[in-house]
């Protein structure tokens, strides 16, 4: 298995899966998979008209199959994915809640209803996915670990708490998004009130990146993770270079390290599995 960089210099490959941050933070956030049968959504909380344009500017086919992963009922989180789904015939992946709520804005949602904990095959599009129960203020909240022809994306991102699950799943995960939301003394002596500081460090908050590293040494000797993206910086709270001295020059794990910038897509990657 080989990671690069897409960039125009770079032969095309047929088994290859390609995949990008359209971007992530308390503004919207939404991640990218396609392989040579599909495209997959995580997220969609940016309005339709900019997903489908940093979708085209990266280079995403808009029209292959296109399935829609819902963690939550947040905005930041499913803002475009009713007008995706119905302009793109869209199967739509989330909880019951999370149903419910798009089909008051389209009754005809296209939608897979999910619970925590269960493996889910889905061939016609050459993958299958496990969801997993995250600790956020949000009802029926979770996550998902993909599998797109053997190649496992697992997108841990928007929890206050890490459970044990979460550490098995990263380690047998090949590329891992993790949040790192807060520097604790950024956020400790920023203007928020008292009332949203303890909402964000809460157990059903945000990952710190003092917690991002720790989750990182716990899973230090996995031998499967390839990559880690660092996502859901806030806007107020944190800091890029923080992240890198915090967590990436700390050397914990020997791979690839990408520090997702905020509110914008970061770079492509394809992963080349022959």
């Amino acid at each position: 298995m080989v990671i690069r960089e897409v960039n125009e210099s770079a032969q095309s490959n047929v088994n290859h899966i390609r995949y990008a941050v359209l971007g992530t933070g308390s503004s919207g956030n939404a991640y990218v998979f396609e392989s040579d049968k599909a495209l997959w959504l995580v997220d969609a909380g940016y309005k339709a008209t900019v997903i489908t344009e940093r979708l085209s500017a990266l280079g995403f086919s808009l029209w292959k199959p296109l399935t829609i992963f819902c963690t939550h009922h947040h905005k930041d989180h499913i803002l475009g994915v009713s007008s995706l789904a119905e302009t793109f015939d869209a199967l739509v992946v989330a909880s019951d809640y999370v149903v419910q709520l798009l089909k008051k804005d389209f009754p005809a949602l296209r939608s897979w209803t999910v619970t925590t904990n269960r493996h889910y095959s889905c061939p016609s599009i050459g993958g299958s996915f496990l969801t997993f129960k995250t600790m956020h203020d949000a009802k029926e909240s979770l996550s998902y670990q993909l599998d797109i022809e053997g190649v496992r994306f697992m997108i841990l991102t928007d929890t206050g708490s890490i459970l044990p699950e979460m550490y098995r799943l990263a380690y047998y995960s090949h590329v891992l998004f993790l949040e790192a939301n807060y520097d604790q003394e950024l956020l400790e002596s920023g203007k928020y009130p008292p009332f949203l500081k303890r909402r964000i460090t809460g157990n059903r908050g945000h990952l710190s990146n003092i917690q991002a590293r720790e989750f990182l040494e716990t899973i230090k000797h996995t031998p499967h993770v390839k990559q880690i993206f660092f996502c859901h910086l806030s806007d107020d709270n944190n800091r890029i270079d923080f992240v890198e001295r915090e967590i990436v020059l700390q050397n914990i794990l020997p791979c690839l390290m990408y520090i997702c910038p905020k509110s914008r897509a970061s770079r492509v990657y394809e992963v080349i599995t022959h």
